[in-house]
């Protein structure tokens, strides 16, 4: 191609898999409008070298983009686009080094020389992103649910109530356990709980009955045949290699109650102000039964089954202070984004291998506002090296 003008109309689906690195592109040429795939080599003659002149994966390829045109492919009905001319060649050379090495991040060699100011304000903007992403998401939800806030909530916090390993059954036990139904019975403990362990299906699967259990299992075939339940495949909770303080039992008795204090609870979380009274939103207590159990009809030594600051934490950053940043754009009440943003700021930042990587590498977290920015970082940014749409790695590369 020489001497025509291109604009990239549309850049196509990046293509994770073999064939062509983007499809489905619209790219103009000249006064043409051309539509199809693109691929991208460092050298035009890599397209002989990969051998795809022999592969109809790559017939409707409008446009080759190579760092250097080293030759010219014969009989090929496509344009080529030569960045040499474009670009500094040293900004490239350490743009390939970053994308190509094999470190945890690509940019792990040169965090040391982005100022703390640059680097800090990059994790704000991804934890932004990363609250505008879930936002999304949950507006869609939102309108589904015919603007129910507290069904959308009770929903999330049953997720988040199995935290990684249960969260599935959790998701499928509130689906068919709605938040409605639940609030008919909220002044009735007994029934709350009948209800939860009976949909969960462990109430049915107990390899050993007590009197309690056989009490819960009658009052949930009772509710089940009034309201049409059917029980969840039980075999969907996951227990081994557990601590028994977070087994699912205990889970769902802490869920239980959270039920049974829930009248209000929408806007009981948009009346806090504080840590504190965000935290004491989940000061649970459950029903003296799991106090000397940890799973159905097994009894153990007694002990008090409350709910762990680190697991009223993990529930408050990833549903309710994002819920409470999510209220805040649905309504145009920016307080309510400030609050939750804040109160991130006043938590302590969490603490798992991705974290303590971060803090090896020199960047340590404040507070969970930036551990938060910094685990979307790795996961939507570093692991799939879009270092050109980073703060941090555009930095490197100007300097």
């Amino acid at each position: 191609m020489s001497g025509e003008t291109i604009e990239i109309v549309k850049p196509g689906e990046l293509n994770t898999d073999a064939g062509p690195d983007f499809f489905n592109a619209r790219v103009k040429i000249g006064d043409t409008l051309w539509a199809g795939n693109i691929e991208m080599h460092l050298k035009a003659s890599d397209w002989l070298k990969h051998g795809h002149q022999k592969n109809n994966a790559y017939h409707n390829i409008i446009l080759h983009v190579v760092y250097e045109a080293d030759i010219t492919i014969p009989d090929m009905n496509f344009s080529v686009f030569e960045l040499r001319h474009f670009l500094d060649k040293g900004l490239w050379d350490k743009y390939r080094k970053m994308h190509d090495n094999e470190s945890w991040i690509p940019c792990a060699a040169h965090l040391g020389d982005v100022d703390p100011i640059t680097l800090f304000s990059a994790i704000d903007r991804m934890l932004l992103e990363k609250l505008e992403i879930k936002t999304a998401a949950w507006k869609a939800r939102l309108q589904i649910q015919t603007g129910n806030w507290e069904e959308l909530l009770y929903q999330q916090l049953a997720s988040n109530f199995g935290f990684k390993i249960n969260s599935t059954p959790f998701q499928l036990l509130a689906q068919d356990l709605p938040y409605h139904l639940l609030m008919r019975y909220r002044e009735n403990t007994f029934a709350i709980e009948a209800l939860v362990f009976g949909q969960s299906g462990l109430l049915q699967l107990a390899k050993e009955k007590d009197a309690y259990t056989d009490a819960l299992l009658k009052e949930y075939k009772h509710l089940a045949l009034k309201h049409h339940l059917k029980p969840i495949d039980a075999h969907l909770w996951k227990f081994l290699r557990m601590r028994p303080m977070n087994f699912p039992s205990i889970r769902l008795a802490q869920f239980a109650d959270l039920i049974v204090q829930s009248n209000h609870l929408f806007s009981r979380m948009l009346h806090c102000n504080t840590l504190l009274e965000f935290e004491k939103l989940f000061d649970l207590h459950v029903s003296d039964y799991w106090n000397n159990h940890f799973v159905l009809g097994k009894q153990s030594k007694n002990i008090l089954k409350k709910m762990g600051i680190n697991s009223i934490h993990n529930i408050l950053i990833n549903s309710i202070l994002p819920f409470v940043f999510f209220y805040g754009k649905q309504k145009n009440e920016d307080h309510y984004c400030h609050l939750a943003l804040d109160i991130l700021k006043q938590m302590p930042a969490e603490k798992n291998q991705v974290i303590n990587k971060w803090v090896q590498a020199g960047v340590k977290p404040e507070n969970a506002h930036d551990s938060q920015g910094l685990l979307f970082l790795k996961e939507n940014f570093c692991f799939q090296k879009k270092c050109l749409s980073c703060g941090i790695g555009k930095n490197i590369l100007k300097n």
